[in-house]
């Protein structure tokens, strides 16, 4: 019962008023090193890798991943890469009581801003527990930023 009801926590808490169906799962994502198992990866109007995005846009996205360890505190970064340089664009805390072996999606939306335009870059999702530092889900895919 409390993974069902920390579910619905993080669905409110993050998400972005996004229709589920218009999530897809994208294609071509590659697993950095997740302690966690990856289900998936899902963003809106994108089924593979790279993705195509507008900006001045924002993209409601979802990761689905199954715990590797009990925790009380994750935390959701999602970076942008561009050769060597990372520059974070997301930085969520994530509370509540999570239960090694079951499964749990987190929603967001990113903005993508108008100074990426006509780049192709590196999106890296990493979601780590607080007190050890363990990476529960690490993922990357490739987005093309563009009209």
């Amino acid at each position: 019962m409390n993974g069902i009801y920390l579910l619905c926590l993080l669905a409110l808490a993050f998400s972005a008023s996004a229709e589920e169906s218009s999530l897809r799962a994208v294609g071509g994502v590659i697993d950095c090193g997740s302690a966690g198992s990856l289900l998936e990866i899902r963003v809106a109007e994108c089924d593979q890798s790279p993705c195509h995005m507008v900006p001045g846009r924002d993209y409601d996205i979802a990761v689905d991943f199954i715990a590797s360890a009990d925790s009380t505190a994750l935390n959701w970064k999602v970076w942008i890469t561009l050769g060597p340089v990372g520059t974070p664009i997301a930085d969520l805390p994530i509370n509540g009581q999570i239960t090694a072996g079951n499964a749990y999606t987190l929603t967001h939306s990113l903005p993508i801003h108008d100074t990426l335009s006509g780049l192709t870059v590196r999106v890296v999702f990493e979601i780590k527990d607080v007190a050890t530092s363990r990476l529960e889900v690490c993922a990357r895919a490739e987005a093309f930023i563009g009209v």
